[in-house]
């Protein structure tokens, strides 16, 4: 059958009216902004909050009436890695040595979080990028698992979320089975788009039919779901090539949650083991008119446009979590159990517990010093004010659930809404004028073409921008 977003993108075929929206009006919004995963944002974070102050924030969410449930979250070795070592030595045998030396402060600085929080805190969910060779060998993931669950309550009950990231062509079922015995549940796989033809695309063409033939092994060992990064980073790409690999995935893999993302985001290694090129960032508006089209397949496919660049079965947790208002945007994207702390180790990681964010060392150097010295690598971060906490509740409200509900957010804060951001929803006229939301006494709505730039729409409300 042949593709029906290549179809609309070769023929310019109208798309349902979820997807309509003026590119051209509003192309000129299209660009990188950040996603607020956090809200104030890392660059606005302050150094005089050290790991004293982090240590005693989450000593107090341990002492709430039912203590909030952990996420747990690893950084990725090899991005940090590769950057200290020269080209002669970026080889597998050099990866695994460095990966050896990170897995030992990985380890240490588990302990060293283990410590700050009660065992009756269960990890409902847990994610660790840089999986098989990204960095960390099988057993080497093991070790990292076993240290978990020598320092952390690890819990397999109810929809416990556990992900791990994964290259085509490196695993196999064997390997997989293993990691499914360790606890992983959800499968992480990037893949690069590819022509319909021509030789410039035939070693990512190869690399899709590698992820085919994973993801079917990784269902066949009893992973719950998988989620695909679709990474816009060949040199020479088209909208037709795009649309192509969009149909490719649909029909022959149908994962759980799709993710259409630029170059920019991924790392330079990866990217490299993906077989792609880099290229700058699509001109102002292409990759808005490009997801257009790809809305109106995702749509007939069951998929759920969650926002900016994610997408979700309806029959997948993320869609569920949407629903139950339990649906977080943290630095890998949108993912469940936002009524969890969650806790981040390893360089530049991010914590969010009680009412405070703490981020890691960003320098991989400077964080082994921190932690062969025997401390936390906590150099920055921020406890939040009422007012942030205002902040970040509208943010989160946008980019969660492409709403603003007046009446809950008066309820929750004693404010006037529209009295405390009269400044802001004067600001937001234009944004309306644009066709990226609607405006009400009752709220704030995001159109179609809100949710695909939503950041657009949060900067209004971030009082460190102004």
């Amino acid at each position: 059958m042949h593709g029906v977003v290549a179809t609309l993108v070769r023929e310019g075929a109208p798309v349902p009216d979820e997807a309509h929206f003026g590119v051209e009006r509003i192309g000129r919004y299209d660009g990188a902004g950040t996603g607020y995963a956090s809200y104030p944002l890392p660059t606005h974070f302050r150094s005089d909050f050290d790991s004293a102050a982090y240590s005693s924030m989450a000593h107090c969410s341990n002492e709430d009436p039912i203590p909030r449930r952990l996420s747990l979250h690893l950084g990725h070795p090899l991005h940090h890695l590769v950057s200290l070592r020269s080209a002669s030595q970026q080889n597998a045998t050099g990866r695994r040595t460095a990966a050896t030396a990170y897995l030992q402060r990985l380890q240490r600085e588990i302990r060293f979080q283990g410590a700050l929080y009660d065992r009756d805190r269960a990890v409902a969910q847990l994610s660790i990028a840089g999986g098989p060779s990204q960095g960390f060998s099988i057993a080497q993931i093991e070790a990292l698992v076993t240290s978990l669950a020598d320092n952390f309550t690890l819990s397999r009950e109810g929809e416990h979320d556990y992900a791990i990231d994964v290259v085509p062509g490196t695993v196999d079922e064997r390997d997989l089975s293993h990691l499914r015995e360790l606890g992983f549940n959800r499968l992480n796989v990037s893949v690069p788009t590819f022509e319909p033809d021509g030789q410039r695309s035939a070693c990512a063409g190869a690399a899709f039919a590698q992820t085919v033939a994973l993801v079917s092994a990784a269902r066949g060992v009893g992973f719950d779901a998988v989620g695909i990064d679709l990474a816009r980073c060949l040199a020479h790409e088209s909208a037709v090539g795009l649309a192509h690999t969009l149909d490719a995935i649909v029909e022959q893999i149908h994962p759980e949650r799709l993710r259409v993302r630029d170059y920019a985001t991924l790392p330079r290694v990866l990217a490299a083991a993906l077989y792609v090129d880099v290229r700058p960032n699509h001109p102002a508006g292409e990759r808005l008119t490009t997801l257009r089209a790809g809305l109106a397949r995702l749509a007939q496919a069951r998929y759920v446009h969650l926002g900016m660049d994610q997408f979700a079965r309806a029959d997948d947790a993320l869609v569920r979590a949407r629903d139950d208002r339990l649906l977080q945007l943290d630095w890998r994207g949108y993912a469940t159990h936002a009524d969890c702390d969650r806790v981040g180790m390893g360089p530049a990681a991010i914590s969010r517990v009680a009412d405070c964010y703490a981020q890691n060392e960003r320098s991989l150097r400077h964080y082994c010093r921190r932690i062969d010295a025997g401390r936390l690598a906590t150099s920055r971060g921020v406890a939040l004010d009422g007012e942030d906490l205002l902040r970040r509740a509208v943010i989160e409200d946008l980019t969660c659930y492409g709403a603003v509900e007046v009446g809950r957010v008066n309820a929750r804060f004693a404010i006037d809404f529209d009295d405390h951001f009269a400044t802001e929803r004067s600001a937001l006229r234009t944004l309306h004028a644009d066709g990226l939301l609607t405006m009400g006494p009752s709220g704030i709505r995001l159109t179609p073409a809100g949710r695909l730039i939503a950041h657009t729409v949060c900067e209004v409300f971030d009082r460190y921008r102004h």
